[in-house]
């Protein structure tokens, strides 16, 4: 019932007699060499669940997902369309699938709309790929969702804020635009969201502040406007906040002081303007604190300076005009003044 020949170091073509191996469950043949495309024989393995072809170099289409638990085929060859679902041949109830990794292939075209219907899918991972359109409303149970570095050009699925078992999103480097919708907040249970270099507008909802189990955000690289809403003190897990390059305006919130996990803090490349409050001085476990290219006014708080000689802070960038006791270095280019650092 079980094949397992990953990292073999196999090489060449799958053989046609491979489809004999009837009452075949899992077949394992990730990390290999192999190349070619996939024989039609494969489709006689009707008690598969789990096929596993990772880190290979096969081409051609992809394989049929009906019956599979799990599809696992990253970093090969694949290139052509994402299958689309005949209802007249079979039922949604045969799509069991739960994980379907096809990340760093050469897929196209868009994500199908019954891709929505994957009632049992868990785990969505297509990133690097050459997918394109616009992103259908995604499965309620997903947990995890990855779909870095395409040309998708979309707004935000219509149901994001109904995905409860989400836990983490990856959306960087496509053309996603419109708002950040206050739904967002409904997703109780998120753990990562990136959605960096994309096009998205609007303000950051104050919403965000209800997802508690957020360790990172990254909102960096897209057109956002607004303030910092004030709400964001209360992800008390925080470890990671990217916002830079937007156009955020108004003052740095006293209530980032309530993020004493955080870890990375850059709001750099924005319109931010008023003091360095001292309630940065509360992160005790940050390594990097990015402030520069803002309007920031004032000195940087003894506070942050401390952090220096006390705490685990090894980086630390403001702006020039910006007086600052402990830092020691200038950023120069083309001989002008670009920020100054501990």
């Amino acid at each position: 019932e079980i094949l397992d020949l990953s990292s073999s170091l196999l090489s060449g073509a799958i053989d046609e007699s491979l489809g004999n191996l009837s009452g075949l469950k899992i077949l394992n043949l990730e990390n290999n060499r192999l190349s070619g495309q996939l024989p039609k024989a494969l489709d006689n393995l009707t008690t598969l669940e789990h096929l596993l072809l990772g880190s290979n170099d096969f081409s051609g289409s992809l394989p049929r997902l009906y019956g599979l638990v799990e599809a696992s085929l990253y970093d090969n060859l694949f290139h052509g369309n994402l299958p689309e679902f005949d209802e007249n041949v079979f039922s949604v109830d045969e799509l069991r699938l739960e994980t379907l990794d096809l990340k760093l292939n050469q897929l196209t075209g868009t994500v199908p709309f019954f891709f929505s219907k994957l009632s049992s899918l868990k785990i969505l991972d297509l990133d690097m790929n050459l997918l394109t359109g616009v992103l259908p409303p995604l499965p309620t149970n997903l947990r995890e969702v990855r779909l870095e570095s395409n040309n998708f050009e979309s707004e935000l699925p219509v149901n994001i804020g109904d995905l409860s078992s989400l836990e983490k999103i990856f959306l960087t480097s496509n053309k996603i635009y419109g708002i950040i919708p206050s739904t967002v907040g409904q997703l109780s249970s998120l753990h990562t969201l990136r959605m960096s270099h994309n096009n998205l507008q609007g303000s950051i909802p104050s919403t965000i502040g209800n997802l508690s189990q957020l360790v990172e955000l990254d909102l960096s690289r897209n057109q956002i406007t607004g303030s910092i809403p004030t709400e964001i003190g209360r992800i008390s897990n925080l470890r990671i906040l990217g916002m830079s390059t937007n156009s955020l305006s108004g003052i740095i919130p006293t209530e980032v002081g309530l993020l004493t996990n955080i870890f990375q803090f850059w709001i750099l490349r924005n319109n931010l303007s008023g003091t360095i409050p001292t309630e940065l001085g509360k992160f005790q476990l940050a390594e990097s604190i990015l402030l520069y290219f803002n309007q920031f006014r004032g000195s940087v708080p003894d506070e942050l300076c401390q952090l220096r000689r006390e705490g685990n802070l090894m980086e630390l960038i403001v702006d020039c005009g910006i007086r600052c006791s402990c830092c020691n270095d200038i950023y120069y280019v083309a001989g002008k003044c670009t920020g100054i650092h501990i």
